[in-house]
């Protein structure tokens, strides 16, 4: 894995081209982002990479209270909880091991993080039951569209055989 992580950071194509990256943040929806960072998905405990609220069960629904004094993630700290995760393999805090970043951003983790916010609301990420009614809709929309097609299949080969 730091083989590839270090062609990131000095690429090079031949003896005459070379490019050195220097690669300041990440960006995604929630859902490429904590498979980047190994971090827990967004219905968590301890789901955001900035600040250590805990998420509260209540009524099948994960909740996340307004704090007004949040304690906030350092770099120091997310690196240290990052490698502890890693070497015990357990969640510490919403960190499953280290980032595939940890060695090639310029800005520590987790300051080089923009969510991409419009696209993961757009996208419903907002908790398991709704992707899992997601998924159960895109099924029942295959299922009509492909009963639709097999309809209008067997209507056109009907077709040739009635005189119009």
């Amino acid at each position: 894995m730091r083989i590839t992580l270090s062609l990131l950071v000095d690429l090079r194509i031949n003896e005459q081209i070379r490019y050195r990256l220097k690669i300041y943040s990440v960006t995604g929806d929630y859902l490429a982002l904590r498979l980047i960072l190994r971090f827990i998905s967004h219905g968590g405990y301890y789901c955001c990479w900035f600040c250590y609220v805990r998420g509260e069960h209540v009524n099948c629904k994960r909740q996340y209270r307004y704090e007004s004094s949040m304690k906030i993630r350092t770099s120091n700290n997310y690196a240290a909880e990052s490698r502890a995760a890693q070497k015990q393999q357990i969640n510490i805090h919403g960190h499953l091991g280290i980032s595939i970043l940890e060695g090639i951003v310029d800005i520590p983790l987790p300051m080089s993080i923009i969510p991409d916010y419009l696209l993961s609301s757009g996208t419903r990420q907002s908790s398991p039951s709704e992707a899992l009614q997601s998924l159960e809709t895109r099924r029942a929309n295959e299922n009509r569209h492909r009963l639709q097609r097999t309809a209008l299949s067997s209507l056109l080969s009907s077709k040739n055989e009635i005189d119009w």
